[in-house]
Formats: C-alpha cells, sequence, structure tokens
C-alpha cells in the first residue's frame, strides 16, 4: 500500500530542492501541498496520511522526488518523475524508519531524476 501511495504522490507534489515532509509520522488525516509558481506541479494536491508513515518531497521545476518510511517498516523508498520506479533507497534502525530516512530519500530521488535527464 505504502509503495502505491508513493507511486501516485512522485507526480505530483513539488517544491524547493530541500525535502519537505508532508506526512510526519505522528499526526495522520488529510494533508495539502499548495501549487507554487515556477515548479514541477501547478496545482494543489491533496493527500491523507497514515499516522506511522513519513513522507517527504523535494522537487525544483523539472522533477520531483519522494521518499517515504513507516515507523514500523525496516526500508526506506524512494522514486521520481523522471522515470523513476518506486525503488528500495535504504535499511531503517531495527526500531524502525523516521524522518531522517523518508528525507534523505526524497533528496536522493530528486537528484536521481536530474542525473537521468
Amino acid at each position: 500500500m505504502k509503495k502505491i501511495l508513493l507511486a501516485s504522490v512522485i507526480g505530483l507534489l513539488s517544491t524547493g530542492a530541500m525535502a519537505t515532509a508532508l506526512c510526519d509520522g505522528t499526526s495522520g488525516g488529510p494533508k495539502t501541498v499548495d501549487a507554487a509558481s515556477g515548479s514541477f506541479n501547478v496545482t494543489a494536491i491533496k493527500s491523507t496520511c497514515s499516522q506511522n508513515v513519513f513522507l517527504d518531497y523535494s522537487g525544483n521545476s523539472t522533477s520531483m522526488g519522494v521518499g517515504t518510511g513507516s515507523k514500523k517498516g525496516k526500508t526506506a523508498y524512494k522514486g521520481n518523475t523522471a522515470g523513476g520506479a518506486v525503488t528500495r533507497h535504504a535499511d531503517c534502525p531495527t526500531t524502525g524508519c523516521t524522518a531522517t530516512e523518508s528525507g534523505a530519500a526524497a533528496t536522493q530521488a530528486l537528484t536521481d531524476a536530474a542525473s537521468s535527464s
């Protein structure tokens, strides 16, 4: 399910080069990412977060990267809009993933998008 959510968000979100948290791993529920002038995303995106999921995104004017992990999971995943399918990014600590892993995955996904174009 996490991979489906991640894949659906990849082409929809965008912001500056730094990873931004959409899902913070604590408060589930509806979240919105506003459209930004000059960014990859041209419309506001509404999403719903699960309580134990971290989801970060990073983007620029030509591509988008997304990273995710679960507090109860052992793997962080990443994907991007430049043909980057959702893939394993890194192992998480034995206590579960944190915002650190999902942020790093989003940043790496954007880097991967730039190198694939």
